[in-house]
């Protein structure tokens, strides 16, 4: 005759049973979503104008001196702007060759005085000083641009009341340009990460846990059989 022994669950191993399943369910979800994004984009040809910073240079805005003066050149001005702005391929594929552009249009109503190349991608190739032409600042003779290149372009400008530099100000800049199947994002929140913070932190901290949680949930079994 044979005997059969049947497998009692403890409360512990239940408890570290739905753990496991709690732990589990968020991954895989994370894991299918990243794979739909992938498969949705992976022939996305993107470029986005992002933020990089911004810096009052000079400014006596606030003095009470009558003998303080700031020029610019020969040109006596209330303050000095720099802004910076990052033109990336955030796309997938690369992009050989733009049809117009890119060039980066501001309001009307501001005074750009100077725009230029401040910090490219290796092997990117283009002009330092940049054309100013109307309210559009134009990157020209811009060669392949591969995914994940950057074009980094400092743009000054003059006798801008500090008061108004805020996400309005910035919202009304954009990146124009026409290539195949062009899409044309901006961010304007400057010093946002590029990268996912599920994907990098906390997707790998969760499947660590999980890993140990599994592991002694084994351990546990095989004592108590």
């Amino acid at each position: 005759m044979k005997m059969y022994s049947k497998k009692i669950e403890t409360p512990k191993s239940r408890i570290l049973q739905w753990i496991i399943t709690g732990m589990l369910i968020p991954i895989i979800i994370g894991l299918l979503v990243n794979f739909y994004t992938w498969y949705k984009t992976k022939d996305k040809v993107e470029v986005t104008l992002k933020l990089d910073s911004w810096i009052m240079i000079g400014s006596i805005e606030s003095s009470d001196l009558p003998s303080l003066k700031l020029y610019l050149g020969s040109e006596e001005v209330k303050n000095i702007l720099k802004v910076s702005w990052n033109i990336i391929n955030t796309g997938n594929k690369g992009i050989e060759k733009f049809e117009t552009g890119p060039f980066i249009e501001f309001p009307n109503d501001l005074d750009v005085v100077y725009a230029r190349v401040a910090e490219t991608s290796p092997l990117i190739k283009v002009a330092d000083k940049l054309k100013i032409s109307g309210n559009k600042i134009i990157v020209d003779s811009l060669g392949i641009f591969n995914s994940s290149k950057y074009i980094k372009v400092d743009i000054y400008l003059k006798d801008i009341p500090k008061q108004n530099i805020n996400s309005e100000f910035f919202d009304k800049w954009e990146l124009k340009g026409n290539a195949l199947n062009l899409i044309i994002n901006k961010e304007i929140k400057a010093f946002e990460k590029e990268n996912n913070r599920f994907n990098e932190v906390i997707l790998p901290i969760t499947v660590l846990i999980a890993a140990m949680l599994t592991l002694l949930s084994t351990i546990l079994t095989i004592k108590e059989q």
